[in-house]
């Protein structure tokens, strides 16, 4: 890829296609160092793009790589603009609606949306409850990935997230001068405490501090 600052989002993904990437991590970040006056377009490109790629529904004979990139990025294309119109005026989250429900309503399981989110179902279930604080600290990366599973914006999303924890058991409560609170965990804690491996954990945490300062387990 080369940079050219009179590129438009439309030749941008042009250079995509052409390109044959795949929907990655690594590519996502590469594309966005190259064009980083589109990072938040891409950023949503290639979370709905990485969704439908994990979809069996959705994908079709890979075999002609070019024209499965071009089939991709066209159907990753289109549901973003469907998304962002269908839910242009998206009411406020209802405090009892959960990520798990929203994931259901797509059709989900918990096991699934952590798959196509790239955590474990740990996390997935941390989330649910609404245990992972302060919630606006999640890296905006994992939002529009679980935006792009769910087919929900991310505002309505982030909604569902914050608020109060939620208790399921007694020993998920904790003391607090004599009332009872839901211990909650940061983004980065939930992170090392997840099953996931060395490297990923790196590459989330990688979002929410700087270089070399993750602690060590």
């Amino acid at each position: 890829m080369s940079t050219n600052p009179e590129m438009t989002f439309e030749d941008v993904v042009n250079v995509l296609i052409h390109s044959a990437v795949e929907p990655s991590y690594d590519n996502l970040l590469a594309a966005m160092q190259d064009y980083p006056q589109f990072s938040s377009e891409l950023a949503n490109l290639f979370s709905v793009w990485a969704a439908q790629v994990d979809d069996p529904s959705l994908t079709e004979d890979k075999s002609d790589n070019d024209r499965a990139v071009a089939m991709g990025l066209s159907y990753a294309l289109n549901l973003l603009h469907r998304v962002e119109g269908d839910h242009a005026s998206e009411p406020k989250p209802d405090p009892n609606v959960r990520l798990s429900m929203l994931a259901k309503f797509a059709g989900l399981s918990e096991e699934e949306l952590a798959l196509r989110v790239g955590v474990d179902e740990t996390f997935i279930y941390k989330l649910d409850q609404r245990r992972i604080q302060p919630a606006d600290e999640i890296p905006e990366l994992l939002l529009l990935y679980i935006c792009a599973a769910v087919a929900k914006p991310q505002p309505y999303v982030l909604g569902v997230l914050r608020g109060p924890a939620i208790a399921t058991s007694r020993a998920a409560l904790q003391k607090s001068a004599g009332k009872p609170v839901v211990k909650t965990e940061t983004f980065a804690e939930a992170i090392r405490a997840s099953t996931l491996g060395e490297a990923e954990k790196t590459r989330w945490l990688s979002l929410v501090q700087p270089p070399g300062s993750q602690e060590k387990e």
